[in-house]
């Protein structure tokens, strides 16, 4: 595992650990982008992906909390690489 590179996970208990919910938020997410895709496929391409990204060897980062959170945790990712 790179200790630098890491994945981010939209779901609550833990990155990735409630699929439904990751993909649900995730779709959520893309439909506010300008160059989305129709709700459905969405959803398709991201189960589809889903075990992909969750399978990778790098560290899994879940995004539903507040943004401090998170910062806080990528920085210690970093500082403990160093």
């Amino acid at each position: 595992m790179i200790p630098s590179s890491w994945i981010t996970l939209a779901g609550p208990g833990g990155a990735g650990k409630n699929r439904d919910t990751c993909v649900s938020e995730t779709v959520r997410r893309q439909l506010a982008r300008p160059f989305t895709r129709s709700a459905a496929r969405e959803a398709e391409v991201i189960l589809e992906r889903f075990p992909l990204y969750c399978g990778l060897r790098a560290r899994k980062i879940e995004t539903m909390r507040p943004l401090g959170a998170i910062v806080d945790e990528l920085l210690g990712y970093l500082g403990a690489a160093t």
